[in-house]
């Protein structure tokens, strides 16, 4: 009879049982398990593989004792609920799916205040929650009737946690996202073997960890499935309540430069952090790329048997849209605007008192937002390097992203004293060795992009030079909406960030650290704050500049 209750894995020795030992009026179960090893290193002694042998006690302790099973429900909506809304089931039953032989009742426990915000289905166990159900955290209690031909009638008990939360507008448009590869919204909120939580959660107390702040400030409001012609994605958009990142942009680089410890926690593989449809997409475009996210309160629902989950349904597309300057003036770092200008503080020279100026020292990097600009047409900046080898300026993706045959991206590099451009608009990459530059001495370097050719210029009291690259394979544009790193190498990714870029994959910038300084670096006229990096390390803000 054991046959009929256990089955055993012959490659993992695991035991499971079958179904119902209720069933059975045995007290105490005696499974034979007989184990052989082949392995060469057995045979080596005998030259007959070893065999080993264990009995398996199984005892009923006590029949009677119901163990409540409980699942847990999470809803999460945008607005105040205006419809009603089915939200998940009653789980009772490990061995047994069918619900026809149950009848599904309300616990004389409940409290006529949780229950009025829900509605019980009596024959299929389905939650419904009512229009109007404030947030918070419901604990619902039932009783199921069980009845069959195999086991008599009897009752059981169970449980559901019901968790509410509201998202206002403001933090949706500051969310962060996510997507993995190859997994399902089912698995994302079912518990995974061998582990206490569920990926959801490993990856709520992942970002709670980076940011310093807890688990339950961080609010996974969409989990949607996607079927791309890349393969099969999850797509999680998430807000943080308590954070001092108010912006999507800020937020998704943070956490990006942390895409390790993401993966590790959660246990699947991240495609990228703050999901970029123009990377893929943008070429298409003959102006400007935008990723627009549309959103909707059309509910998200995915059910498990023990979790469920309610969100709102979040989508992120690229779309093309004319390239427009913004005729808004911020001034920036305490300077006030007066008589059509700024006025700024001592140390801040820009237009709108930015920081001009910055240092590094061969051992750091800095990183900032992308400029929000559409495609970048064209780029300044001036450098004063004191070795002849380093990454100056690298403008593209934060982590290789293998379902793209190349990613876009610029980088300006010093290798042996030469200034050296590599770019590639994500239809291949093209690098040029342009001129020698001359230590110690300040160097202003122009690049203007433009589909099928590019420009370089550069301007010094010693030298000066202008060259132009044409080529018909040289199709498409550099997106704007790329995070922009100084001074750093693709090094710190590879040991400490998250870059992921293969080894064999050519093109891959500048790995020896920028020794010097730069200063007035503008993006499509647009004057860089180097005072607001997104992170810096071994950075200084005291430039050294000589004739």
């Amino acid at each position: 009879s054991n046959q009929l209750h256990f089955t055993i894995d012959s490659h993992t020795g695991t035991v499971t049982k079958q179904n119902r030992l209720n069933d059975d009026e045995k007290d105490i179960y005696f499974i034979k398990i007989f184990a052989k090893d082949n392995a060469p290193s057995a045979l080596f002694r005998n030259n007959k593989p070893n065999m080993s042998s264990h009995t398996l006690i199984v005892k009923i302790i006590n029949r009677d004792l119901n163990i409540i099973p409980q699942n847990a429900i999470t809803n999460i909506h945008g607005q105040e609920q205006r419809t009603n809304k089915l939200i998940g089931s009653v789980y009772v039953d490990y061995d047994i799916k069918d619900n026809s032989n149950k009848l599904f009742l309300w616990d004389e426990r409940a409290s006529t205040g949780t229950r009025k915000h829900f509605k019980l289905n009596s024959k299929s166990g389905m939650i419904m929650m009512l229009k109007g159900t404030p947030e918070g955290i419901y604990n619902l209690e039932f009783t199921v009737i069980e009845e069959s031909s195999n086991f008599p009638r009897h009752k059981v008990s169970a449980r559901v946690t019901v968790t509410v939360k509201n998202i206002s507008v403001e933090a949706v448009d500051q969310s962060g996202s996510i997507r993995f590869y190859n997994v399902t919204a089912k698995k994302f909120i079912s518990q995974t073997l061998g582990e206490l939580n569920t990926p959801m959660y490993r990856l709520q107390e992942s970002i709670a960890s980076i940011l310093d702040t807890s688990p339950d400030q961080v609010d996974i409001f969409t989990i949607n499935n996607r079927k791309l012609a890349r393969g099969a994605f999850l797509d999680v958009f998430f807000a943080v309540d308590d954070t001092i990142y108010t912006s999507s942009e800020v937020l998704n680089a943070v956490l990006s430069l942390h895409l390790r410890k993401l993966e590790e926690d959660v246990g699947y593989r991240i495609v990228t952090v703050g999901i970029d449809e123009c990377i893929a997409k943008g070429h298409m475009c003959q102006q400007a790329c935008k990723n627009r996210v549309h959103r909707s309160q059309k509910s998200i629902v995915v059910h498990t048997n023990t979790n469920s989950f309610v969100g709102m349904t979040t989508l992120v597309q690229a779309e093309c849209i004319p390239q427009i300057e913004s005729s808004l003036v911020a001034c920036l770092n305490g300077g006030t605007f007066q008589n059509g200008k700024c006025n700024c503080p001592m140390g801040f020279e820009g237009p709108q008192c930015e920081k001009l100026d910055i240092c590094f020292d061969g051992s750091g990097y800095a990183i900032y937002p992308s400029i929000k600009s559409g495609n970048v047409n064209n780029i300044s900046i001036e450098l004063l390097p004191r070795q002849k080898d380093g990454l100056v300026f690298y403008m593209g993706p934060l982590k290789y992203d293998p379902s793209l045959k190349t990613p876009p991206f610029l980088a300006l590099e010093i290798n042996d004293g030469m200034l050296v451009l590599l770019l590639d608009y994500g239809t291949g990459m093209i690098r040029f060795d342009y001129q020698q530059l001359i230590l110690h001495t300040l160097t202003t370097v122009d690049i203007v992009l433009e589909p099928h050719r590019f420009e370089i210029h550069t301007t010094s009291n010693k030298l000066q030079g202008r060259s132009r690259y044409e080529n018909r394979d040289l199709s498409g544009f550099l997106p704007g909406n790329m995070p922009i790193l100084l001074g750093g190498t693709v090094n710190h990714f590879a040991k400490g960030l998250l870059y992921n870029w293969p080894l064999h994959l050519v093109g891959i910038p500048q790995k020896i650290d920028y020794d010097g300084c730069m200063r007035n670096l503008t993006i499509n006229g647009h004057t860089m704050d180097f005072m607001q990096p997104i992170m810096a390390n071994n950075v200084s803000f005291s430039s050294q500049w000589s004739n």
